[in-house]
């Protein structure tokens, strides 16, 4: 049993770190792929990145606005063998989802500007990128 709280406590303390993100690059000409990574950990809403791309090194901020939520509040009344039960409970959703915005610049004055969306569930995202010349990129993220 003690084993397993310390194992539950190490998982948690690895969920509220937040692991970097990968990022991954796709040339809509050419599907080519780039890869690049955040800098420490996504558990905040807001940070740094890095990515390569057709051998330049990109660096620039990230950030995330996480959506929604909810709160319900319900009652229930269950029959069984005779006896009657009524409880109430409760529930409090976290956004699982958001938006988010990349601006990354190299040496050379390139810059590229993505919109994406992310997942908080299922540790993901997709979005679009627009280097200031023109190029387009498609957009993955995984945590």
């Amino acid at each position: 049993m003690r084993l397993s709280i310390q194992c539950l406590a190490v998982a948690m303390a690895g969920l509220l770190c937040g692991c970097a993100a990968t990022v991954t690059f796709v040339d809509r000409n050419n599907g080519q792929e780039y890869a690049g990574k955040t800098v420490g950990g996504t558990g905040r809403a807001h940070g740094r990145l890095s990515a390569v791309i057709e051998g330049s090194t990109y660096t620039g901020q990230w950030i995330y606005s996480a959506m929604g939520g909810a709160y319900s509040l319900g009652t229930g009344i269950a029959f069984a063998h005779g006896a009657t039960a009524v409880g109430t409970g409760s529930a409090v959703a976290v956004s699982a989802q958001g938006n988010g915005l990349i601006d990354m610049r190299d040496e050379a004055g390139q810059f590229i500007r993505c919109v994406f969306s992310f997942n908080g569930f299922s540790n993901t995202g997709i979005g679009e990128c627009q280097r200031n010349d023109g190029r387009l990129y498609d957009l993955r993220i995984t945590r």
